[in-house]
């Protein structure tokens, strides 16, 4: 009885640190600041975290379990969710990396011929402004 009631303990704490962690990201600026505050492990309210702790300890072995249960569907949830934005992730570099392949295929020996001709427009598009004929034609770029 022992084990279990330690098993559920940590169960507790993992379930009380994977709900911070999700309502964190749901809340912070972005993945970047997210994945700061993990990192520095302010992840999440430390007197939130207390009282569900303490609230899992005075539950009964039947609420202990039903939390448990709960939180390894969460923990699969997030698990399978993750495994999709992962798929996506690949097939969107995948598909990117062909579009890449694609323009550079259709662009070919006239690549550059298009570079030179973007830089001798910009270039113009200066010297038209700096003209001193821009006063009476204002707009002729």
């Amino acid at each position: 009885m022992k084990q279990l009631t330690t098993k559920y303990m940590q169960l507790g704490i993992l379930t009380a640190a994977l709900m911070a962690i999700s309502t964190a990201a749901y809340s912070a600026g972005g993945e970047e600041a997210l994945l700061e505050q993990v990192r520095s492990g302010q992840v999440g309210d430390q007197a939130a975290i207390q009282r569900r702790i303490a609230s899992f300890k005075s539950a009964s072995d039947l609420k202990k379990q039903e939390q448990y249960d709960a939180a390894v569907a969460e923990r699969d949830a997030l698990q399978a969710q993750s495994q999709a934005l992962e798929l996506t992730a690949r097939e969107n570099k995948a598909t990117y990396t062909a579009k890449i392949n694609e323009l550079r295929t259709t662009l070919g020996p006239t690549a550059n011929l298009f570079g030179i001709l973007q830089q001798t427009a910009t270039d113009l598009i200066g010297v038209f402004r700096s003209s001193p004929t821009s006063i009476q034609f204002p707009d002729r770029e």
